[in-house]
């Protein structure tokens, strides 16, 4: 089927936890690199090309998010974002003893200080004054009961949160799901432009690329860059050589049924033999017309029905066959929702 592919979103993974890191709804591109280098195998007379030699696989995305997200430096520069941090505020304050200012929450020494920095002005003026606290008070000379200025300084902000960027930093791993939406195309059965899908493709590990750029005008806004590889995935065999990423078409309205041809019973084509009393559960498959391989469907979307309830009997929706008497029989399975899928195999009890 085609369709129309367009813009979706992302959302990060915790690979240890299944916590979602971040979620990019507001995407403005994205796409994907996938990488093969082939090498050419030439020899004989005329060193004619033999073939090519496969090496050096990748997948590579890259994304740009029309938003700036806190997480996503955190995510290119593998920092873990904690709450709390000693943060700089301005405030206005009035003053309550002679040559004294008192500061509304305790003030901190900014990171690598130990004296306590502080700086004040007169609204009236431009000139910030360089001042040291001790506890929350700060001594300024000819400053008057009740005069009002500017306090610029640090302290802790419990719901701020913040990360470190190390000097030999590296970009996160994650488990990346980004999905692409679908559209039908304008000779589509269910007509142009309409949502009718999506494209997922899950990524069990993707690594940040570690490289950010933030460029603010004061004419527009930025644009969060977020590029990285697939990283390979084991398999879980002894021969596999693992993957990068599962690929999946989602069809809204699509129906279990809609693009198979046929159905088919695994080892239907010589028959069954059965003893009396013993058992046979069928796998079903199903046919497809758009290059789909053949795929195992649950026995529950079937109806099964014995020709001879004294030789075999059929679970109707389970696909169980019993014998129940010596014989030949016939068990036909049909598709529930779709009739006109049908197919047959026959059983031999003794």
């Amino acid at each position: 089927m085609s369709s129309i592919l367009t813009i979706g979103n992302a959302t990060a993974y915790d690979i240890a936890n299944g916590n979602i890191i971040a979620m990019s709804d507001s995407l403005q591109t994205s796409g994907l690199d996938l990488a093969l280098t082939m090498d050419e195998v030439r020899g004989g007379r005329g060193h004619s090309l033999r073939g090519f030699l496969p090496h050096s696989t990748g997948f590579g995305l890259t994304m740009e998010d029309s938003l700036f997200k806190f997480e996503y430096i955190a995510l290119n520069c593998g920092g873990d974002i904690t709450a709390s941090a000693d943060v700089m505020t301005v405030v206005t304050v009035t003053t309550t003893v002679i040559n004294q200012i008192t500061a509304p929450s305790t003030p901190v020494a900014m990171a690598g200080e130990t004296t306590i920095y502080g700086w004040y002005r007169i609204p009236t003026e431009e000139t910030w004054n360089t001042i040291t606290f001790t506890g929350s008070n700060a001594t300024v000379s000819g400053l008057a009961i009740g005069t009002e200025v500017c306090l610029k300084y640090m302290h802790t902000n419990s719901s701020a949160r913040q990360f470190t960027i190390g000097g030999s930093f590296l970009p996160k791993i994650v488990r990346l799901e980004v999905t692409w939406s679908l559209y039908a195309t304008s000779d589509s059965a269910n007509g142009g432009q309409s949502l009718i899908g999506e494209l997922q493709f899950e990524i069990p590990k993707f690594q940040f690329a570690g490289a950010q750029t933030y460029s603010v005008s004061s004419s527009g806004t930025t644009t969060s860059p977020l590029s990285g590889s697939a990283l390979i995935t084991s398999s879980g065999s002894c021969t596999g050589s693992g993957y990068y990423a599962l690929v999946k078409e989602v069809i809204y309205d699509r129906e279990a049924f809609d693009n198979v041809t046929a159905i088919m019973i695994e080892g239907s084509l010589d028959g069954f033999d059965l003893l009396v009393e013993g058992t046979e559960t069928l796998n079903i498959y199903a046919l497809y017309n758009d290059g789909t391989s053949p795929s195992k469907l649950d026995n529950s979307l079937f109806t099964f029905t014995s020709s001879s309830g004294s030789v075999a009997t059929a679970g109707l929706h389970t696909g169980l066959i019993t014998g129940i008497g010596a014989g030949d029989c016939v068990v036909t399975c049909v598709a529930t929702d779709k009739t006109s899928l049908e197919t047959n195999c026959s059983f031999t009890v003794s």
